[in-house]
């Protein structure tokens, strides 16, 4: 039965559809932990939007690319304001000219180093690789960009890569770090590039910072427990936190 399903959420409309929606990911941790109202609310972002093309461009080059990209100064020109009008579309559905050219930037500063493009055109390498386990009594869901023989692989783009330490706490990477260890029996690395320097980094992961991922892997599970599972208990709009001074 879980080969069928790994096999059906190959397909993204499926994981990230309505199948993909009965399980857990890792990209839950953080809105569970800091904004449990919006769980399983769709986000935008200009960021979201560069980050999946930037995966596209690198891991998928061939596959059609269906974001629409517009030349526009901002997203508040009457151009762009017009053509999401037009196309029956959101601000963050569209991506400007010029985040898709840095886009393309990091993407060529990162292949031409060399341990990067060798370690990403590995020839054994398996790209968009679904798994699904159970952990603490929920079914989880991810999507790895990279299963390289040695490690788990995930690209990411950030805006200060000298920051990428307190940054990747911040949103919870450390609990994706955490359920793709457990789900792919490899050590995690993150590959990351400096949108800004265009500085590219190899980040591999501290026992520290999977540690820290599994206890809020354990929190979210908590409070997901409560206000969202078959069982939930309390109603999400009773939720507070508490915070001692």
């Amino acid at each position: 039965m879980q080969v069928n399903i790994i096999e059906q959420l190959k397909d993204d409309t499926k994981y990230y559809g309505d199948l993909g929606k009965k399980y857990l990911s890792a990209s839950d941790v953080s809105t569970l932990l800091y904004e449990p109202q919006k769980f399983k609310q769709e986000k935008k972002s200009a960021e979201i939007l560069m980050g999946r093309f930037f995966h596209q461009i690198i891991l998928e080059p061939n596959k059609p690319m269906d974001i629409p990209i517009i030349e526009s100064s901002t997203r508040t020109t009457k151009k762009f304001k017009d053509y999401l009008i037009e196309n029956e579309l959101e601000m963050y559905d569209v991506m400007l000219e010029k985040e898709r050219d840095l886009m393309l930037e990091c993407r060529d500063k990162l292949m031409s180093v060399m341990f990067f493009s060798d370690l990403i055109h590995d020839s054994n390498n398996k790209f968009e690789v679904p798994a699904v386990t159970e952990l603490f009594g929920n079914q989880w869901k991810s999507k790895c960009d990279i299963l390289h023989d040695e490690f788990v692989i995930d690209l990411k783009t950030t805006g200060n890569g000298k920051n990428f330490r307190s940054s990747a706490r911040s949103f919870c990477y450390n609990s994706q770090a955490y359920v793709y260890q457990k789900q792919f029996n490899k050590p995690m690395v993150f590959i990351v590039i400096d949108k800004t320097t265009l500085m590219p980094y190899f980040c591999p992961c501290s026992e520290e910072f999977i540690e820290y991922g599994e206890k809020n892997v354990i929190k979210a599970t908590e409070i997901y427990n409560k206000y969202y599972s078959e069982n939930k208990t309390e109603d999400i709009s009773q939720h507070y936190q508490e915070i001692l001074l």
